[in-house]
């Protein structure tokens, strides 16, 4: 299913809203929807290289949610 995510591509580049593409969930695992998402300062600090992260990185974190869809186990 496509999904819109906030991605972060590397140090010192500007986060992005993007069109991704999201695996159906697993066994195990449960699909949320995001009513909204908050950015911490633990965030910023990646964007400006101040905390290793690993590239195509997509936040969410403080975020509202509602259960959308499970995986039989």
């Amino acid at each position: 299913m496509k999904s819109k995510a906030v991605v972060f591509r590397g140090d010192g580049q500007a986060v992005g809203v993007e069109d991704i593409l999201v695996d159906p969930p697993g066994p195990g695992e449960v699909m949320i929807k995001l009513a909204a998402c908050g950015v911490c300062h633990s965030d910023l600090s990646v964007t400006n290289g101040t905390l290793p992260c690993p590239r195509r990185w997509c936040w969410a974190m403080k975020a509202p949610a509602s259960s959308r869809r499970s995986a039989r186990a």
